[in-house]
């Protein structure tokens, strides 16, 4: 096995994991579309899409130029396709990387889980439309702990300007773990003007995924709240989240670990206009549907506003990281191999809902 080094989304995962493992099926109401990006015995994950009109992009974390020999140190790539999601091919090829350590002054080694929103984000005089949040470290400890959130904003999606200190930190300090990261950034489209919400781990609070709200999406003030999430999915990690404009609630996507697969699964508020809580599980994919053992890393699909993407079949997409585990027996990624793949699950009818 190589000299590999453990990013931070590789400790959350492991950490997690082995604090609490929930089992869970796949249920039938999960299709399973396939992979859509392999570089062959490349790690792959955690995507990020946005659609513009006829356009598609999808961010994920992947093996940076930077890395040297032996070693993996991630950043940030993007892929590009026209037309609808289906079939899941006709992505680019050859991804472009858009953003590592060397044009971010806090971090020094892994910049990785992308999460990436169209909107106005106004930052020294000058008025962005995209913003890239992501997870790193500052190298003042090993890699893969004392993380924070960080942000960089654009005007084309490949030239980002990173703001020069983390807009998230962890609440209580920097404790030798995870620390805060693998966020899921949306905007809240039924305010006005809309406001930006935040669902992330953070380590130094204990094993759950919070909230966090933001006017302008840059300034995170106040302190985290309890998402809920675990107290329906205990060992609930990687959280993406997106607003369904049809049916008036929040969706988000997770992984959990047992002892023998990892699985993707996706929930929906129970109530409407509520990202607290409670939740209920609508469909998941694992090995059965997936025929990979760890399926990991998930990103939710959204329209150009920030909503959740609904086809007119009344489904949503999430886009997936699945490989070979680690070992025999083991339900953790080998981090040589993970591609990114495609889902649908039900979210709801077109039509008014309660405001």
């Amino acid at each position: 096995m190589p000299n590999t080094t453990i990013t931070l989304r590789h400790f959350s995962l492991l950490l997690l994991a082995l604090t609490t493992l929930a089992p869970m099926t796949a249920n039938a109401q999960a299709l399973y579309d396939g992979v859509l990006f392999s570089r062959g015995n490349k790690a792959d994950a955690y995507p990020s899409h946005f659609q513009e009109g006829s356009l598609q992009r999808i961010y994920f974390c992947g093996t940076s130029s930077l890395s040297p020999a032996g070693k993996n140190i991630d950043g940030i790539f993007r892929i590009s396709k026209s037309g609808s999601l289906l079939p899941v091919g006709g992505w680019s090829s050859s991804p472009t990387e858009v953003l590592n350590h060397s044009t971010i002054a806090w971090a020094t080694h892994h910049v990785c889980d992308p999460t990436v929103v169209r909107g106005n984000f106004e930052y020294g005089g000058t008025t962005y439309q995209y913003a890239l949040y992501f997870t790193a470290d500052d190298g003042s400890t090993a890699v893969g702990v004392n993380g924070a959130i960080g942000l960089a904003l654009s005007n084309d999606g490949l030239s980002w300007v990173a703001l020069t200190s983390p807009i998230v930190l962890p609440a209580n300090g920097f404790n030798g773990s995870y620390g805060a990261g693998a966020q899921g950034v949306a905007a809240v489209t039924y305010t006005y003007p809309p406001t930006w919400a935040m669902v992330y781990q953070d380590t130094s609070l204990g094993y759950k995924l919070y909230l966090r709200s933001s006017v302008d999406g840059i300034s995170w003030p106040g302190s985290p709240l309890d998402s809920h999430i675990t107290d329906t999915l205990p060992g609930a990690s990687a959280p993406d989240i997106a607003y369904n404009a049809h049916d008036c609630k929040w969706y988000v996507s997770v992984n959990t670990f047992t002892a023998t697969e990892g699985i993707v699964t996706i929930l929906k508020a129970n109530n409407p206009n509520d990202l607290d809580g409670p939740w209920s599980v609508i469909g998941s994919f694992g090995l059965a549907s997936t025929g990979q053992v760890s399926n990991h890393n998930p990103g939710l699909a959204r329209d150009a506003a920030g909503n959740l993407l609904v086809d007119a079949s009344g489904f949503g997409y999430v886009f997936l990281s699945v490989g070979p585990a680690a070992a025999p027996g083991s339900p953790f990624p080998d981090w040589r191999k993970i591609d990114l793949a495609q889902g649908r699950f039900p979210a709801g009818t077109f039509g008014l809902c309660p405001r």
